[in-house]
């Protein structure tokens, strides 16, 4: 019988708030070394680090391109972005360091209510 439950972990904050995105990948594995499906969704500042590296570094950030890059690795089913946050921020889907599910802000609670835990990070 299997009683793995779906994590979908929500990131709003920017990736020049400390080691966010080395938290959220430390979770996350942990969560995946147990079989549970996980998902991401990154919205309102959190679509920040999904920036292609070269802004982050040209800001003299580092860039969490490279480690966000590794979520297929941890088996993380789907990764998502809020459209609207994007937008706000003059972000296009096309210059982003992964390929996101783009949900509109109404979309958003349904999608996160179709989890059994919601984990904030940030």
């Amino acid at each position: 019988m299997n009683h793995s439950k779906c994590f979908v972990f929500v990131v709003r904050q920017p990736p020049f708030r400390g080691d966010r995105t080395v938290e959220l990948v430390d979770q996350l594995l942990a969560v995946a070394a147990f079989d549970h499906p996980v998902d991401v969704l990154f919205l309102d500042d959190g679509v920040w680090q999904l920036q292609a590296a070269h802004v982050l570094e040209g800001a003299g950030l580092r860039p969490s391109a490279p480690l966000l890059r590794t979520l297929e690795f941890y088996d993380v089913r789907e990764v998502a972005a809020e459209h609207e946050s994007l937008a706000e921020r003059a972000l296009s889907p096309d210059g982003l360091v992964l390929p996101v599910r783009l949900l509109a802000r109404s979309e958003v609670p349904a999608w996160i209510a179709g989890h059994d835990v919601a984990v904030g990070c940030g």
